[in-house]
């Protein structure tokens, strides 16, 4: 009506302020449907497959956008609740990053099961976060972190062991013509200095607490080492012998 007059409508300012209101909390119910929607696709998706480094990433972005929001405004219920939320999230991520350890086998699986008197399978598509928290291992996070420390630990001398085999499947002997006419072991140099290191390697591996699941295969190379030693002494000697008497038979 102010306007017929050319009368500007003055300035109401528990107008704007409620305005300011209204957009906040469409802001911040935006936020919480966002939220909420990370939230699903983290608690009902696949276990195996979930992405630490993101769910950290999204954390730590939709705990920033709390606490602006609270400078803006106080005392309102909806932000301590997610920001409760949110922080709930991050107090789970030393336990999901624990679980989703590549490094756990099926022995430190079982292991787990035994002590928390439950059975699940780790890998299947229906064990979800939520199942995880269904069945309490949130109440177990130091028995898994350190189930989950111990197969790290192990993971080193597993991939050890994978080494040294890998070392005498492809370490070449050093076969030279003799003669023309005959083979000779020309030099075991490369041979004994892998014999060597993988000893002092393997003796290492053993003496580790966390050897016992590979002492079986620790034992069958230290065995297969002395052997190998033992063969290439002899294939030495026998040629050295052979060497000599050749030069005064032949």
């Amino acid at each position: 009506g102010l306007q017929i007059f050319a009368i500007e409508q003055p300035a109401n300012e528990e107008t704007a302020q409620t305005e300011r209101e209204l957009d906040l909390l469409d802001a911040i119910w935006e936020m919480v449907g966002e939220w909420r929607g990370s939230m699903d696709g983290w608690k009902y998706g696949r276990f195996a497959e979930i992405d630490t480094a993101s769910i950290v990433a999204a954390a730590q972005q939709f705990a920033k956008r709390v606490h602006k929001l609270k400078k803006e405004v106080k005392g309102w219920p909806v932000l301590g609740s997610l920001s409760e939320e949110i922080e709930g999230i991050k107090k789970l991520m030393p336990l999901i990053s624990d679980m989703r350890n590549e490094a756990m086998r099926e022995r430190h699986w079982a292991q787990l099961m035994e002590q928390v008197g439950q059975t699940f399978d780790p890998h299947a598509s229906s064990f979800t976060l939520e199942k995880a928290l269904e069945l309490g291992l949130q109440e177990h996070e130091e028995l898994i972190a350190s189930l989950s420390t111990a197969a790290a630990k192990e993971l080193a001398i597993e991939e050890s062991i994978a080494k040294v085999e890998a070392t005498w499947k492809e370490l070449q002997l050093d076969i030279a013509e003799y003669k023309e006419e005959y083979l000779k072991l020309r030099s075991s140099e490369d041979v004994y200095s892998a014999l060597e290191d993988n000893a002092v390697a393997l003796s290492t591996m053993k003496s580790s607490r966390f050897a016992a699941a590979f002492l079986a295969a620790l034992d069958k190379w230290e065995k297969t080492l002395s052997h190998i030693s033992e063969t290439v002494e002899a294939l030495t000697g026998t040629q050295r012998k052979w060497m000599y008497l050749e030069s005064i038979f032949v």
